[in-house]
């Protein structure tokens, strides 16, 4: 049977980052534990005093096939052994209890994670929570848990144990475990229902508090107030910190959540057309755009009076069985109402199209329009054009084709009794009663795993060095040396740092989510693409919409790059060709128009590096003098370098160059020619063994060699002093030699390495954009623009000379 928890983690601090402690899973089951890292522990916390109240959160994430899981967290402050990060540090540090489940059980998840707080995370009580089955649908499990403390023997009166409610709640109505009584408790009825109405009419909506659990809350309880309508957009109600707010320039309607706590706010949200502030009570719409339905008043005064017919009933206290009926209440409440109002009698409507028939739509607005009230109209016709509503259109057009009847095509008295109270009393009534110290026997195949601190300082520093890291695992496995961290060499483009680097923290992380990705196209499902049934992960992190993974959707800077260089190239061509008609009066005067102060090749270099710095993580950015494609030029030489030796490599001089030093403190050579423009004459002393390399049987493909016989050229220039000028250099040297496209795209070839320098909405990772920049680059080459010799007339190019030696 389903299990009611996935996976159990305890994150926590080693050596300064956030790593998982302790993990308890189910056979078969992972995740991506950096993205839930950035979830459930953004930041390190240390206090004096440990805090007698543990913070509660929720979130949830899509695996890449489209699967969404919720995560339940305990934020605590425990004991912490390793020495102090900076002197007055506190010696209590914050810790996340976590539960993963498929279905998000808020209120047994909570009772579970403080039951394991307070036992100190007795490893019995966890192995029997993880043996803990799903009901039925619409069945309830009774928990009898064991006492938490002696204090609670008071509390409670004298009872000796402890019970936990399980509901699972119905196919046609799924659970919202969220109390919407607590949610009135911060976000006032007027508000809520301004909220509501922009969800409706699919507005980009940004959900802003300092507290996870109020995003979720907030976000999951207006997506479940949209049936039988089903929100097919992004959705994304905790938008992970390494994206900053990057994502709301996202030219889609979405549901977004930011915390302010470890995510700053742009400056300006004016094209965020509704914003929801949790933590002040109040919601910013466009009021321009928005058409209000008047049955938002009857709505509210509906909800006014459940609120107080519940109130006189439970004076004193509620129970979970009544936050579920006041749910359940509400939640019918919209239902009838959209019934009522937007979808009454629609089945009339829809229109029988041939399959073949392309752009035809289902349903005859025309004549629905015209059938409705005229207060109705301005709204119906904007609601019309949703894809809320063609989803919907869609997913029903066949059903009544065969004339099936859905839950929700019942009559209000009808659906009432269907979701009555009564069924709900009775599932807790007739609940099956357990007790969770007999399950702690049952499946004894839990993998239960100690993490070990990771020896790769920056392991979660990029989204994709887990990948690489494996490719260049030998170079930190010397027994006679401190280890070279080849990752941030990756990143910094500097000597590797050895081991007395000083530790990173969380907040410095740029981790992303679960593979990488994150979709913002609603045509597609994924954590990259967060889905809703079942945000792009329709649900980020990542993430629910209601379609699997698919490249971003490219934002409105990449769109302006595109056509930056789409006009570039054209006027280069131009201006080259009427350069080289003879008969041309302006030809004497255009000539040299293309050699070492071209204004037009310092643009096209100028647009290269933006294209390469779109995106780029902010390690990219730490100086005022780096620049990203050098460092990427580097990052991919070094690679190349790492894959083609997995031992010390013997060299045709019959010396050797070691990846890693032999003495404490020493940098490799390689490391040494990397950054030859510093010391001049160790790059001299070494450049003879980084010919020697190339002269030696590694099979490297055509591609790569020439890439890289262009990248030593420039290497070796003695009059280029910055990364920005060797960039240019070789952009320029690539030009000349008409490989300027083949150079760029063998670069962004490799996979792992682009995604580990660069976020999911960065230009380089958008594929259909990358290949329209690539061809227009390669558009050059039919013209001579000998820019590199006319700027360097000592450099002897080093591909012409080894053809003219007969070599390849």
């Amino acid at each position: 049977m389903a299990k009611l928890v996935k996976l159990f983690l305890i994150f926590g601090p080693v050596h300064g980052s956030i790593k998982v402690i302790k993990k308890y899973a189910n056979p078969g089951q992972t995740i991506d534990e950096s993205l839930m890292s950035t979830l459930c522990l953004p930041h390190i916390e240390l206090v004096h005093e440990p805090t007698p109240e543990p913070r509660f959160l929720t979130f949830l994430v899509t695996k890449e096939d489209g699967q969404v899981l919720y995560g339940s967290g305990l934020i605590v402050f425990d004991r912490y052994n390793e020495p102090p990060p900076y002197p007055g540090a506190g010696r209590y540090a914050s810790f996340c209890y976590t539960i993963i489940t498929d279905i998000p059980f808020i209120h047994a998840t909570k009772l579970l994670l403080q039951l394991i707080w307070n036992k100190k995370c007795d490893d019995i009580i966890i192995r029997a929570m993880m043996n803990i089955n799903l009901p039925a649908r619409r069945k309830c499990l009774r928990i009898v848990t064991p006492l938490i403390n002696s204090t609670e023997t008071h509390k409670s009166h004298a009872k000796a144990i402890d019970e936990i409610y399980l509901y699972r709640g119905m196919t046609d109505l799924p659970l919202l475990d969220y109390p919407i009584r607590e949610l009135f408790g911060f976000l006032n009825i007027d508000d809520f229902l301004l909220a509501y109405a922009c969800l409706l009419m699919e507005f980009r909506t940004l959900i802003i508090s300092q507290d996870n659990y109020k995003l979720m809350m907030v976000g999951e309880t207006l997506t479940s107030l949209l049936l039988p309508l089903k929100w097919c957009n992004v959705y994304v109600p905790i938008l992970p910190p390494v994206y900053g707010a990057t994502y709301l320039d996202a030219p889609t309607s979405y549901i977004m959540g930011i915390n302010t706590q470890v995510t700053e706010l742009p400056d300006s949200l004016n094209h965020v057309q509704c914003r929801i502030y949790c933590d002040e009570s109040r919601v910013v719409c466009d009021a321009d755009s928005l058409a209000l339905p008047l049955f938002l008043n009857d709505i509210k005064k509906d909800i006014i009076r459940i609120m107080a017919d519940s109130h006189a009933l439970h004076e004193r206290t509620t129970t979970y069985l009544d936050d579920l009926k006041f749910n359940r209440a509400i939640r019918m409440l919209f239902i009838k109402t959209i019934r009522r109002h937007i979808l009454a009698n629609y089945e009339r409507y829809i229109v029988d199209v041939p399959e073949q028939s392309e752009g035809v739509r289902q349903f005859d607005v025309v004549s629905y329009l015209s059938d409705q009230p005229e207060f109705m109209r301005s709204f119906l016709s904007k609601f019309l054009e949703t894809q809320l509503f063609a989803s919907f259109v869609d997913e029903n057009a066949e059903r009544i084709k065969q004339s099936w009847l859905s839950i929700f095509d019942m009559e209000p008295e009808e659906l009432s009794e269907h979701f009555s109270d009564k069924a709900l009393e009775d599932a807790f009534q007739n609940a099956q009663r357990i007790h969770l110290m007999d399950l702690r026997q049952e499946h004894p195949d839990i993998e239960v795993k100690t993490v070990p601190a990771s020896p790769m300082k920056l392991r979660r520093r990029m989204p994709a060095l887990s990948a690489i890291s494996n490719r260049l695992s030998f170079a930190t496995k010397s027994s006679k040396s401190k280890s070279i961290d080849y990752q941030n060499s990756i990143v910094n483009s500097i000597p590797p740092l050895n081991d007395t680097s000083p530790p990173l923290h969380r907040n410095s992380v740029a981790t992303v989510s679960l593979q990488g990705n994150l979709s913002l196209n609603p045509s597609s499902p994924s954590i990259s693409s967060i889905n809703r049934p079942n945000f792009s992960g329709n649900s980020p992190s990542s993430l629910k919409t209601n379609a699997i993974s698919s490249p971003p959707v490219p934002n409105g800077r990449i769109i302006e790059l595109i056509e930056q260089v789409k006009n570039l190239t054209k006027r280069i061509l131009i201006e080259k060709i009427g350069d080289q008609v003879p008969d041309n009066p302006d030809s004497l005067r255009k000539r040299g128009k293309f050699g070492c102060n071209s204004p037009l090749i310092g643009a096209l270099c100028d647009i290269i590096e933006r294209v390469w710095a779109h995106g780029a993580f902010t390690s990219h950015q730490d100086s005022s003098s780096c620049c990203p494609l050098w460092r990427h030029l580097l990052a991919f030489t070094r690679l190349k370098y790492l894959d083609s030796r997995t031992t010390k490599h013997e060299f045709t001089d019959g010396s050797h160059l070691d990846v890693l030093s032999t003495r404490p403190g020493e940098t490799t050579e390689l490391d040494m020619m990397f950054v030859g423009d510093q010391q001049t004459q160790q790059t001299s002393r070494f450049s003879s063994k980084f010919n020697n390399w190339f002269k030696t049987n590694i099979k490297f493909d055509s591609l790569t060699r020439d890439l890289i016989d262009d990248f030593k050229t420039i290497l070796m220039l003695k009059d280029v002093k910055t990364d920005v000028g060797k960039a240019r250099a070789f952009i320029k040297l690539s030009l000349e030699g008409k490989k300027l496209s083949k150079h760029l795209k063998t670069l962004i070839g490799d996979q792992e390495l682009l995604n580990s320098l660069y976020k999911p909405y960065a230009f380089l990772r958008c594929e259909d954009e990358r290949e329209q920049f690539l061809m227009y680059l390669l558009t050059l080459n039919a013209v001579d623009l000998p820019c590199f010799t006319s700027t360097f007339v000592n450099v002897i190019n080093t591909r012409r000379m080894n053809t003219n030696k007969g070599t390849v």
